[in-house]
């Protein structure tokens, strides 16, 4: 396996892994999981800013302690040997090594029952090395190279081969819970935009006499404003979303329909409240489908009788259980849940360009599905393999990392002016933690602490205690004043004898996994 691979396992390890061990030794491991995925986002990223070297700063210091603890306290209770491959291997290494050279008799692995203990070894250089990545990372930014980024937020296709007859659909999936005021659902949503659409137009005609009003949504006010021409929508299977990253890139994410992968985020709320409760701040939605419609507009001061196109997304909303800057303090990924199917908040229609990106959802596997027989109620909503929670990835990219961390992508002009920069869980939480879980967890095992290496001076910067403050790092508004990564540069060994360092006690690691053993990988 290649470092890239095992940085995807890592991302998808919590769902994985959760309920694995008994307590607390699964909440140790989620949380050290959480870390390092949190460390390898922070650690990739292609631009930094004072305040995001700051934070990964204190991640160091935070993985160290709990890396510690975690060996001190989990692994002294558990006795983990070699797999059996592992062992096989080490015996034809042996034995290859005995062989003179007028040997000729064949080879035999050595019983597997003569597993090695192993256990967690933090005396390596590549953790020994942490602790310098951050100093590593700062240089003077170079000038940016113009943006000439694409005006279209998303696209979808033109033509118009898959027609849906909308009262047909309608008579095929009556009682659908999916398709219930599918109708006037859709027709709220489509006067506003039409009525927008037109007015854009009427500064184009000043001489029209009647302007376009504005009315609302209510059934009363859409009955008989707005109509679909031929009462036919189209059907699309994709949709591309074009927006801007953090580090001013363009990305594009492509959608199927037909797949899994059609969950996209959204901004719950167009204001810029640096107050509010950025639990809300995002809305979470599986497309059901991408359609486009020709709308004619027939209420109080209407231009003429011409049909104009308006591409929509039918959605199935998340509900968000957990999410914002409390799941960071608290090393939790954010959590969504589907609300129920005859909820009139279940379903809804949407415009592609309020679209922020895609998003990765991960079912909770540990905490079961919706329905265990496999069976759903909705044929549109497929809800027969639904689970009863889902986790947030936050960590499958470096962009979407960043979101969670409000205002401080560089590119996502939408947060600017808002940065919070919330500070890790306290490096004192966790020391209290251990100190009283010390007494209990040395009684179990048996085991003192005196394997920890007190000599090394540079030991995953656990003598750092840098608390990341608000408003540290320079403003985004200024790209000249942010720094890069310079992931090139190669760290430099300030003491190689790391990489020797109880070499004959410790058994050779293999870093390949044994699928016999992950059977969920």
């Amino acid at each position: 396996m290649t470092a890239h691979e095992y940085g995807e396992l890592l991302k998808c390890a919590i769902p994985l892994l959760e309920g694995l061990l008994p307590e607390p030794h699964n909440t140790r491991l989620l949380k050290l999981l959480f870390t390092m995925a949190y460390w390898h986002g922070f650690g990739g990223l292609h631009m930094h800013t004072d305040a995001t070297t700051e934070i990964l700063d204190n991640l160091t210091t935070l993985l160290g302690q709990r890396l510690r603890h975690f060996k001190d306290t989990t692994c002294a209770v558990y006795a983990t040997r070699e797999l059996k491959r592992e062992a096989e291997q080490r015996h034809r290494r042996e034995d290859k090594a005995k062989l003179t050279q007028l040997s000729s008799s064949k080879t035999t692995a050595a019983p597997g029952d003569n597993r090695r203990l192993k256990t967690l070894n933090l005396d390596t250089f590549k953790l020994h090395a942490l602790g310098d990545y951050v100093a590593s990372i700062p240089r003077k930014a170079k000038k940016l190279d113009p943006m000439f980024a694409p005006k279209t937020q998303y696209h979808i296709g033109e033509n118009e081969s898959s027609p849906v007859d909308v009262p047909l659909f309608l008579s095929r999936n009556h009682g659908d819970p999916a398709v219930k005021d599918f109708l006037p659902k859709l027709h709220a949503h489509l006067l506003p935009r039409i009525v927008n659409l037109l007015k854009q137009e009427r500064i184009l005609h000043p001489d029209i006499v009647h302007p376009v009003q504005w009315v609302s949504d209510t059934a009363a006010d859409v009955e008989g404003r707005v109509s679909i021409h031929h009462d036919r929508i189209y059907h699309h299977k994709q949709v591309w979303f074009n927006y801007t990253m953090y580090d001013v890139h363009r990305g594009r994410d492509i959608i199927n329909c037909g797949t899994p992968h059609r969950n996209i985020m959204l901004l719950s709320s167009t204001t810029t409240d640096s107050d509010s409760d950025s639990k809300s701040r995002f809305l979470y939605a599986r497309v059901l489908g991408a359609y486009h419609a020709n709308v004619l507009y027939m209420g109080p001061g209407m231009l003429d009788y011409k049909p104009r196109r308006i591409d929509f997304l039918w959605v199935r909303w998340y509900e968000v259980q957990r999410g914002g800057t409390t799941s960071w303090r608290d090393s939790e990924l954010p959590m969504v849940s589907f609300p129920a199917l005859a909820s009139d908040s279940a379903f809804g229609f949407i415009d592609p360009s309020d679209v922020l990106r895609a998003c990765h959802v991960i079912p909770a596997f540990a905490r079961g599905t919706a329905h265990e027989d496999g069976v759903g109620v909705s044929l549109r909503a497929r809800d027969g393999d639904d689970y009863n929670t889902y986790y947030v990835g936050c960590f499958s990219d470096r962009d979407s990392l960043m979101r969670y961390h409000w205002g401080m992508g560089v590119g996502h002009i939408h947060a600017h002016g808002l940065a919070e920069v919330e500070s890790l869980t306290p490096v004192g939480a966790l020391v209290a933690e251990v100190e009283v879980e010390a007494d209990v967890d040395t009684a179990i095992t048996g085991i003192s602490g005196s394997e920890t290496n007190s000599e090394s001076t540079n030991e995953l910067a656990g003598s750092k205690t840098c608390q990341v403050q608000a408003g540290s790092g320079p403003s985004c508004e200024d790209p000249t004043l942010n720094t890069e990564v310079d992931n090139d540069d190669d760290l430099e060994a300030e003491d190689e004898e790391d990489d020797d360092k109880s070499g004959e006690e410790m058994p050779e690691i293999d870093d390949e996994l044994d699928d016999s053993q992950y059977p969920g990988l």
